[in-house]
């Protein structure tokens, strides 16, 4: 992007369109100038083919960078903020760990598409929802002037498209985006011999003989063969045992204030094994702890989501490991196959819950218990190390899982600025082993070139 302001003066604009200003995480809506600029950065692009096109949108990505400034500019933008909790050097501090080098990379991505028959265009940056045409959400907030910000983004549009139709974009990437901020793929065998703490943080918690156990399990488990005759029918009782077994094996123990409150609000009768559930479960059960204990019928009628007992509160009956977001949380499901009966199935599929789900299946196992394991096939691999992690731009943020760049590609992986990779000081030695994704082209429409 042309140098009008600086990369940390981009990032407060991307802040402000944030969850600070805006909970929903929807950006807000645009003055009239502004959203004049929105819709120029659309009409720019389609100099260039979509890098994407479907019959619901058209969407163009590319890549613009910015200058990082000085650190003395940096800390001047501060100084009105400096206080006991956040001084100079902290400031000095931070503009050192987010601005590492001259510049920064920022990915665009600008959606073109219609939303109840009328023209809807929508603006990210790194994954940050910057702008939209309208949204009846927010209309009655008030306009926001975002001109300094899309007017930067509008003239780093014409500056790649123009050199999209000069033949010279993906040159320019090469020599101007550092690897750093570059996605790629590495072997995850690869990754954990050059940083063998990835390989202890990952199996931390379990036993070389639940491992082995495992493996010896895998073809099995790839299979969908839940390794035991299927139930004939399934109770309350049954259920919450099953949950039982596997909060145990994974070193979940009873929390008797969240139980006896919850059971003192609902009336429930507890058992050991529902004590355990309420320990940790998401608490929304829908009804679950009222059920009957030893009714198959009314337990098939909770599962179908109906019968006298069950309230629609929250949906989260079976969630028995809750976590701060859904996508870390263990869940354990009661799946019922016509014709065979019911069985157990354990979720896990983030990185981070892969030994847990592990430990569930092995538990229920041993119980005599039938279980399988959704999503098999991207967890297994990361026991055998038989597939790929992405390495991810240092700006990207690996909570919720890979971007969707290298979705197809891995399900999980690092940045390198991870602080296990900085302290393996390995950085430069995995730099030479990954296999680097080329940036998505940008190709001139017909018609369009120089």
């Amino acid at each position: 992007m042309p140098n009008q302001i600086t990369a940390p003066e981009i990032d407060n604009w991307l802040f402000q369109c944030g969850a600070d200003r805006n909970p929903g995480h929807q950006p807000l809506p645009l003055t009239p100038e502004s959203l004049a600029v929105l819709t120029e950065i659309g009409n720019t692009l389609e100099a260039v083919i979509p890098t994407k096109s479907d019959a619901f949108d058209r969407r163009w990505e590319w890549v613009s960078t910015a200058p990082c400034g000085t650190e003395q500019a940096y800390v001047d933008a501060r100084k009105d903020s400096f206080c006991d909790d956040y001084t100079e050097q902290d400031a000095r501090e931070n503009f050192r760990w987010e601005y590492p080098r001259p510049v920064k990379t920022y990915r665009m991505t600008y959606i073109r598409t219609t939303v109840r028959g009328e023209p809807y265009d929508a603006l990210f940056m790194n994954s940050d929802f910057v702008a939209e045409t309208h949204n009846p959400q927010t209309e009655a907030c008030r306009p926001t002037d975002m001109r300094p910000l899309l007017s930067l983004v509008l003239a780093g549009a014409k500056e790649a498209a123009g050199r999209a139709m000069a033949g010279t974009y993906q040159t320019w990437i090469d020599a101007a985006v550092p690897k750093e901020e570059r996605y790629g793929l590495i072997s995850r065998h690869t990754l954990r011999n050059l940083v063998p703490a990835l390989r202890q943080r990952f199996y931390e918690g379990t036993s070389d003989r639940d491992v082995q156990e495992f493996l010896s399990l895998k073809d099995r488990i790839l299979a969908g063969d839940p390794m035991a005759p299927h139930l004939p029918s399934m109770t309350q009782r049954q259920y919450l045992h099953a949950a039982a077994l596997c909060l145990q094996a994974s070193g979940c123990g009873p929390r008797d204030r969240y139980a006896h409150a919850a059971a003192e609000q609902d009336g429930l009768r507890l058992t050991d094994d529902m004590v355990l559930y309420l320990s940790h479960a998401d608490g929304r059960d829908d009804g679950l702890c009222r059920l009957p204990e030893n009714d198959p019928d009314a337990f098939r009628d909770f599962c179908g989501r109906k019968g006298k007992y069950r309230n629609s509160f929250g949906g989260h009956p079976w969630e028995i490991r809750t976590s701060m977001s859904i996508e870390h949380s263990m869940h354990l499901y009661p799946a019922r196959k016509d014709g065979s009966g019911w069985c157990f199935a354990v979720s896990g599929k983030a990185y981070t819950s892969s030994a847990e789900a592990m430990q569930y299946v092995l538990a229920l196992r041993r119980a005599g218990l039938p279980v399988i394991l959704m999503d098999a096939e991207t967890i297994v691999p990361r026991f055998t190390e038989e597939d790929d992690a992405a390495v991810c731009p240092e700006t990207d943020t690996l909570w919720y899982g890979v971007p969707e760049r290298v979705r197809p590609y891995a399900n999980d992986g690092i940045t390198l600025a991870d602080d296990i990779i900085e302290e393996s000081g390995k950085k430069e030695e995995i730099m030479a082993k990954v296999r680097w994704l080329p940036e998505p082209a940008l190709i001139p429409a017909e018609g369009t070139h120089a």
